[in-house]
């Protein structure tokens, strides 16, 4: 399905401006927004059509970058579909404010974006090489100046339940706090047979504290108890370097 200037414009979304004035002067709002958004909230809080907006950057006149958005995520559905266009694809749609440079831009993005979910472990595959890990938490890491604490709750074949890794705390630049009962809850909402934890040291050094390993030994008990085998306690540094601790065998962990 082609979008053509008619057709556009029989759209409800898109209409154009009574007067002559410019975009920004018809739409003061329009293009700043998504970006106060983002710096207000933070990239998690927001929606898929504002996170669109930003990779736009801009619309046209009658049709502004958010109405744009929309337009592409109806036409596909979803985010995880418009990924799968290809620049030529994009282009042919014909969509005002849609040019050539902006598709192929949108495109590339887009291939980034798949790539580095390509390189992630995925959802059916079981979870049980520490290197694997250290990869699937590096993403949740990118813009975090503190410690943060993630659970990976398992089924009984080692593969993560639920789309990605939970967060549990987040704490000071150099320190964190949790407690077995933040940590086992989520998974025994979720009936995991098997758990894994990670954290990040912001120095990009993942030797484990004393804390870190008084701390898990706390996590190893805790697990008899509640039922749930704790397979392993992974700590991340800088994008290539992670310390397992069942691999260190300073903990005494339970078989998988």
């Amino acid at each position: 399905m082609n979008y053509t200037q008619t057709e556009l414009f029989k759209d409800t979304v898109c209409r154009e401006p009574s007067t002559t004035m410019s975009l920004r002067e018809a739409h003061p709002d329009a293009e700043r927004r998504p970006r106060s958004l983002f710096l207000r909230r933070g990239r998690e809080a927001m929606r898929d059509e504002d996170l669109l907006s930003i990779m736009l950057r801009s619309g046209v006149r009658g049709c502004n970058v958010t109405e744009l958005a929309g337009l592409l995520l109806r036409h596909y559905g979803s985010l995880r579909e418009l990924a799968k266009a290809t620049a030529e694809e994009l282009i042919a749609l014909r969509m005002p404010g849609l040019s050539t440079g902006k598709a192929v831009e949108l495109s590339a993005i887009l291939e980034i974006a798949r790539r580095i979910t390509d390189d992630c472990p995925t959802a059916d595959k079981p979870l049980t090489e520490p290197a694997h890990i250290a990869r699937l938490i590096h993403p949740y890491l990118l813009d975090v100046a503190q410690e943060c604490f993630f659970v990976m709750p398992l089924d009984k074949r080692s593969r993560l339940i639920g789309q990605r890794p939970a967060i549990v705390t987040k704490g000071l630049a150099d320190t964190t706090l949790f407690h077995p009962r933040e940590i086992f809850r989520g998974c025994i909402r979720l009936s995991a047979v098997s758990a894994i934890v990670a954290h990040n040291h912001p120095s990009g050094d993942p030797t484990p504290s004393a804390e870190d390993i008084r701390a898990t030994r706390q996590l190893v008990e805790a697990s008899k108890i509640i039922g749930i085998r704790f397979l392993d306690h992974i700590i991340v540094g800088s994008p290539t370097s992670y310390t397992s601790l069942r691999e260190r065998n300073v903990v005494s962990f339970e078989k998988e």
